[in-house]
């Protein structure tokens, strides 16, 4: 629970629209695409992935709050972040894209989080 109020706090403070004007909100829109990667790109195997059912309601926050500004991220392709498991065994690399949201839409609903996030991707 407090992971997850945590991550609502910094959406918030990300989705302002004038946290980029302000230098140490600047950036925070960043911690919502390594939300979603430790929430969906991890195998149970792995010590982030034990730990999904901490991560996805802080994912599912932060598209309901910015899922906006994540996604324009991932279409820009401009971010990186380094990939969990599952991701790089899809052949995925480094680069936030249109193709890694798709990625992460498709493991909300394998996870059963179908209903929760269809509304906010």
């Amino acid at each position: 629970m407090k992971w997850r109020s945590i991550n609502i706090y910094i959406a918030l403070l990300a989705d302002s629209p004038r946290a980029q004007d302000i230098p140490v909100l600047s950036g925070l829109d960043r911690l919502g695409i390594r939300t979603l990667s430790m929430a969906l790109e991890y195998s149970a195997e792995t010590s982030i992935g034990r730990n999904v059912a901490c991560h996805v309601p802080a994912a599912i926050q932060w598209l309901k709050i910015a899922g906006d500004l994540i996604e324009s991220l991932c279409v820009s392709g401009m971010e990186h972040w380094c990939g969990g498991d599952l991701w790089e065994a899809e052949g995925g690399g480094v680069v936030c894209d249109e193709v890694r949201w798709r990625f992460w839409r498709a493991r909300f609903a394998e996870l059963g989080y179908n209903n929760e996030i269809m509304n906010a991707m």
